[in-house]
């Protein structure tokens, strides 16, 4: 009980630290939010992997609308232009936030 409670924790504050250095990094606090949703895709394949739950391709789809979603809600830089490395350092962050949250769901 208490292991799962600490790995939760834990996983709770590297969230919010990834979260934290990405907008130290340079990245908006808006695209932070957006790159973070992809919780719930990280969330699904964290079950087929560890709890081994199911995919159809219902998953795919929602998973290609996820991603599409989160490329149009933040319109990052490094599509446009060359951003600096400290910038694509940020977003890789922002996308760890997200993925944590997922752990953290399946803990």
């Amino acid at each position: 009980y208490w292991g799962w409670l600490l790995v939760r924790g834990l996983l709770g504050g590297g969230r919010a630290c990834a979260g934290i250095m990405a907008v130290l990094c340079g990245v908006k606090v808006g695209d932070v939010a957006a790159l973070s949703s992809v919780n719930g895709l990280a969330g699904a394949i964290l079950g087929y992997a560890v709890l081994g739950d199911n995919l159809s391709w219902v998953h795919l789809v929602a998973a290609l609308l996820t991603m599409f979603g989160v490329a149009l809600m933040t319109s990052p830089t490094f599509l446009v232009t060359n951003p600096s490395t400290m910038t694509l350092v940020g977003y890789v962050l922002a996308l760890t936030a997200g993925c944590l949250q997922a752990f953290q769901f399946v803990a």
